[in-house]
């Protein structure tokens, strides 16, 4: 009987071989698959190059990404149907293309760099906004729209806001929806929200949601503020892709905007947020109004709250330091500018700007930032533990 079943199993074991060999084929494949499905095609459809050659349009069906996480309670077909087809219309895709080289050449001649962003539509005449770390130069730059029709459209740049980094573009002769904004009351720690971003490949949804109301990070790209950049952002509760577009619109299951995704790299590490909804509806205010230009100052800060007090022994736990990590004023202060015309110096801690105390409320950036770009502006600082009052000229 023993000598029947070895030679049984002699006889089956090349099958066994090939049914296992065969599974292991299966479960290799099927991984590969989900990688390509799920990290190469939606990386695929965010670059130029595969736009410009035609290779992202063929993935329209394949960029709707839902990533799931135990924490999220929005279902997928909630996400994909109802989120896509109520608000995908106001998200727009953005190629921007830097044109470098003599403008009396041929346009087809000209060496093009070229990168995505998305954004969203603000008013009903075709005005939106996005999200850029720097002022884009006059004429070096061509902006072409993807709409969720399938269409494209040039845009012309209406104004930068240098304190906020925010874009505005517009299509003339347009008219849209435009989205709605949030109260700032409705932001709270959990609440979910939706990561949009377009390119000509199609929609692409991220589920998040809020962790952190960051009121002291300033977008300036250093280790210290910045008195021309804004400061207090959204922070996101979980892991962000690297695949999400700068300029990309975060909405509340409602629609209403909740802010704009951007990154910020410092010494190697790259952090996300959002430029929050208020941010952007304040922004937009100047624009609209003709008030795009900010007051320049000059001044790099560090801003002071009660750890930073304890750590470095200051007499007050709020305000903004004059500051640079080399401890010297010239690094602190911009050569020429209205704050060292001023005689403000290293380690100044500014308490009040024209009476309004400073704080993680009221950050320095965003008091000077709301200036007009002329007259002058009272400071109150506090020098060795001395009150002394300071006029800066704008």
């Amino acid at each position: 009987m023993f000598a029947f079943f070895e030679k049984t199993l002699q006889r089956i074991r090349p099958i066994i071989r090939v049914i296992v060999k065969v599974s292991v084929l299966f479960v290799f494949i099927s991984l590969g698959v989900f990688f390509i499905e799920v990290k190469v095609l939606p990386w695929l459809s965010t670059q130029p190059w595969a736009i410009r050659w035609g290779i992202a349009p063929q993935l329209n069906e394949r960029v709707t990404i839902i990533e799931r996480k135990e924490s999220v309670t929005i279902s997928q077909d909630e996400s994909r149907e109802r989120m896509g087809s109520e608000y995908g219309a106001l998200i727009i895709g953005i190629l921007e293309e830097e044109i470098v080289g003599s403008s009396d050449r041929p346009t087809a001649s000209l060496l093009q760099r070229s990168q995505l962003l998305s954004g969203v539509f603000v008013t009903n005449d075709g005005l939106l906004v996005t999200y850029r770390h720097q002022a884009p130069e006059d004429n070096r730059y061509r902006y072409t729209l993807y709409l969720a029709d399938n269409t494209s459209h040039e845009a012309n740049v209406v104004g930068y806001d240098s304190l906020t980094n925010l874009l505005y573009l517009k299509i003339d002769g347009f008219s849209t929806t435009a989205i709605a904004f949030t109260n700032s009351n409705d932001v709270k720690l959990g609440r979910q929200l939706v990561l949009f971003s377009r390119t000509s490949a199609g929609l692409s949804l991220m589920i998040n949601s809020i962790g952190a109301l960051q009121r002291s990070f300033n977008l300036n790209p250093q280790t210290v503020a910045s008195s021309e950049k804004w400061e207090g952002v959204i922070g996101l509760g979980m892991e962000w892709q690297a695949s999400q577009l700068p300029g990309s619109p975060a909405l509340f299951t409602n629609g209403e905007l909740v802010g704009l995704f951007g990154t910020k790299k410092v010494d190697g590490v790259t952090s996300a947020f959002l430029i929050p909804a208020s941010v952007v509806r304040e922004s937009l205010s100047r624009v609209l109004e003709g008030k795009g230009d900010r007051p320049v100052f000059g001044m790099y800060y560090l801003t002071v709250t009660p750890e930073v007090q304890k750590v470095l022994g200051l007499a007050v736990d709020r305000g903004a330091m004059i500051y640079s990590p080399s401890e010297r004023t010239g690094l602190s202060l911009l050569a020429g500018s209205s704050a060292a015309r001023a005689g403000l110096q290293f380690g100044d801690i500014v308490t009040k700007v024209n009476g309004a105390e400073i704080n993680l409320d009221l950050p320095l950036s965003v008091a000077l930032g709301r200036l007009p770009t002329n007259g002058q502006v009272s400071l109150e600082i506090l020098r060795a533990g001395v009150k002394q009052e300071v006029i800066l000229a704008l």
